[in-house]
């Protein structure tokens, strides 16, 4: 009777999850980030290290094109049109503040979304950085989850409108 029992519990069991499973399945969506290939994130920083490491993070999700410098990363932005920008604040040349003020008065690339992803913490660069129109300003080191998150935040919009149109 015990062995008996336990088979029937088991099979109880696999019954309720099948229909936990069937009943939330609808709203797993809405909280699993899924691939959104067709969007491009440009990442501009001349760390090799932190480059990468902000390529293989949101290359889970993105098209990522990089740059190693400030320069090279408005010349890719004019030609490629990425949906984002991820920037260093610190590089040879120009630093991440002019690329960003440069970016924000260009016609063709002043409403795209900047993240400043930087060692330099300074209450006045994040100000500064801000004030030429970045939309976030995460200091390094930081998880990819927070890459990820706070790059969602900013390209979700975009895909909720283009559903909805």
């Amino acid at each position: 009777m015990k062995i008996h029992m336990a088979k029937v519990e088991k099979q109880v069991s696999a019954v309720i999850m099948k229909i936990m499973k069937s009943i939330f399945a609808p709203f797993k969506a809405l909280f699993t980030p899924s691939p959104v290939k067709d969007k491009t994130i440009l990442v501009i920083d001349d760390s090799e290290v932190d480059r990468t490491f902000a390529l293989r993070a949101l290359a889970k999700r993105y098209n990522v094109i990089d740059a190693v410098n400030g320069q090279e990363g408005i010349e890719l932005a004019l030609k490629e049109r990425p949906d984002l920008i991820v920037l260093d604040h610190l590089m040879p040349g120009m630093n991440g503040t002019e690329v960003c003020h440069l970016i924000k008065q260009n016609e063709r690339l002043k409403d795209i979304p900047l993240i400043f992803l930087t060692s330099v913490d300074t209450s006045q660069n994040v100000l500064d950085s801000l004030a030429e129109g970045a939309e976030a300003y995460l200091v390094k080191p930081v998880s990819a989850r927070d890459l990820l998150e706070q790059v969602a935040l900013r390209i979700s919009p975009l895909i909720y409108s283009e559903k909805s149109a």
